[in-house]
């Protein structure tokens, strides 16, 4: 079930929540248009079922989009997509992945030899 109040509401972003167990809940992140009040979604994170944690999560949440560099769109549509991506990016850069995990993928074939 979606809150439909907004939990928070600050420079530009929005933030609701959606209880997916008992214990849990996803604190979703949006980009307000403030001309027309759109809202466009940039993440989410999960949030133990507790009014704090949840209003802790999304401050976190809006403290991080707001410290990732992302260029002005041209509108607030493309601004959500902007930093989207760059919290997007910014996650798969703190993966910690082997460096020889490539070579495990790699599918080699045998070279033909020259008739």
């Amino acid at each position: 079930m979606t809150n439909p109040n907004i939990i928070l509401r600050n420079a530009g972003f929005c933030f609701t929540w959606r209880r997916t167990t008992e214990q849990v809940v996803r604190v979703s992140l949006w980009r307000v248009d403030p001309a027309t009040g759109q809202r466009h979604w940039v993440t989410c994170a999960l949030a133990a079922n507790d009014r704090d944690t949840i209003r802790a999560r999304a401050l976190a949440l809006m403290t991080w989009a707001r410290a990732i560099p992302t260029a002005p769109g041209r509108d607030v549509q493309a601004q959500a997509v902007a930093t989207s991506l760059a919290i997007t990016a910014h996650r798969l850069a703190r993966l910690d992945i082997p460096a020889n995990i490539g070579r495990r993928l790699v599918i080699h074939t045998p070279r033909r030899r020259a008739a």
